[in-house]
């Protein structure tokens, strides 16, 4: 979702002046972060009425190629969909550099459309900072 012009006046008091000059995105490099084991996890409640393919796809902030690093080559994040641990091994950049594939459709490794679809990232351990600025389904 995009950031309103109220929000951006409240927090760009609270924060850097200069962050506006950081990031000239319309979303203002905006995103959800977790940063550390004792952060708990970050839970979606994905849209399944406007699900038809079950692809899944995350987007993370910033940088056009950080999601090699921040995402795929770091063992200290785990995505799970209902509780089941999503193999990274299945998973791959797309449609972009900045994006992660992580479920390539329904009847992938045995996944359904099921009533409730809950994607959840965790960070086990370690200074791993994760920032996810888009989540895509279909």
């Amino acid at each position: 979702y995009m950031v309103g012009k109220v929000d951006i006046a409240i927090f760009k008091k609270k924060n850097d002046p200069e962050w506006f000059e950081k990031c000239t995105h319309l979303d203002a490099c905006g995103g959800m972060t977790t940063s550390g084991k004792g952060t708990g996890k970050i839970v979606y409640d994905l849209p399944v009425e406007q699900m038809t393919a079950g692809l899944v796809v995350i987007c993370v902030c910033c940088g056009k190629k950080i999601s090699e690093s921040m995402v795929l080559n770091n063992d200290n994040l785990v995505f799970k969909l209902n509780d089941r641990v999503l193999d990274k091994k299945d998973m791959d950049l797309y449609p972009v550099d900045k994006c992660v594939r992580l479920l390539k459709g329904f009847e992938e490794d045995g996944y359904e459309k099921e009533e409730k679809m809950l994607l959840s990232l965790e960070v086990l351990g370690g200074e791993t900072e994760v920032k996810i600025s888009h989540v895509i389904v279909l």
